[in-house]
């Protein structure tokens, strides 16, 4: 988390409330706020891990009002992070119940299947 905090100090990391395959996702805030943010934090170290990053922020960008899928706020990148910045639900686990990338898969697969017909 230190090297997050050195690549953005605007932001204040408060603790580590999920982790995946190629992302990590922490309880944060902004500075001199008090409304709170998941922040889905993705180390690109290869073009298919960036591709998969960008298609997922374009696909969260288009159902920013979809009820069922949480709501992207902001996207960040430095150096080689990318950082999400996600409405935070006290008590979602993401590593439990990953709503957000059931929704995605489904929404990706219509808008492919759509694109072809």
């Amino acid at each position: 988390m230190e090297e997050l905090v050195k690549h953005f100090q605007h932001l204040i990391f408060e603790k580590e409330i999920g982790k995946g395959a190629f992302a990590t996702v922490y309880k944060c805030r902004k500075n001199f706020s008090q409304k709170k943010y998941a922040a889905k934090v993705v180390k690109v170290e290869d073009i298919k891990t960036k591709w998969e990053t960008e298609n997922e922020i374009e696909i969260l960008k288009s159902l920013k009002q979809h009820r069922h899928v949480v709501r992207l706020n902001g996207v960040l990148r430095e150096d080689v992070y990318v950082v999400c910045l996600l409405d935070y639900i006290p008590g979602f686990k993401p590593g439990k119940y990953n709503a957000t990338k059931y929704s995605v898969e489904r929404i990706s697969n219509k808008i492919y299947c759509a694109k072809i017909n």
